[in-house]
């Protein structure tokens, strides 16, 4: 397994493992090939967001969503990691792993403010809490969110 960035003959591939990790962490969200589409081609003409996939015998596994986000108030700007995604036969195969010291390595080299992780979904688990501690994040307060209307 190797993990590159994402190239145009990866967007069905892409899209297919982004669909389905909608569906496992946030059923809550409408699915939008439109929007995906959107976005792969942020990813092409802008690199922002950043994609990263990992392979398996030629074989897109999974893939990793990174946003640059200029800072508000002050200078510089701070790197989320967005989304993270591994087919679910092959987790346990270090493949996320793999995925995060990518990423780790690619946002180091650009020295932002300061790197999140965006991983706000309410099913969120002590195991991938652990894991991503593995790669040198901290708890850091608390994610909240509400409905529109609420």
């Amino acid at each position: 397994m190797f993990v590159r960035l994402a190239l145009e003959k990866d967007r069905e591939a892409i899209r297919e493992n982004a669909r389905n990790h909608v569906r496992e962490v946030a059923p809550r969200l409408i699915w939008s090939d439109d929007r995906a589409d959107e976005t792969f081609n942020a990813y092409l003409y802008g690199a922002n967001p950043t994609v990263f996939v990992i392979e398996d015998n030629r074989e897109i596994v999974g893939h990793l969503v990174a946003l640059m986000i200029d800072n508000a108030y002050a200078t510089g700007f701070f790197i989320v990691l967005d989304a993270i995604y591994v087919k679910p036969a092959k987790r346990g195969t270090r493949a996320a792993a793999k995925l995060m010291h990518a990423f780790n390595e690619w946002a180091d080299r650009l020295w932002p403010t300061e790197i999140v992780c965006r991983m706000s979904n309410p099913g969120i688990s002590e195991r991938t809490l652990r894991f991503l501690q593995c790669f040198g994040f901290e708890q850091s307060g608390m994610s909240l969110r509400r409905e529109p209307g609420d």
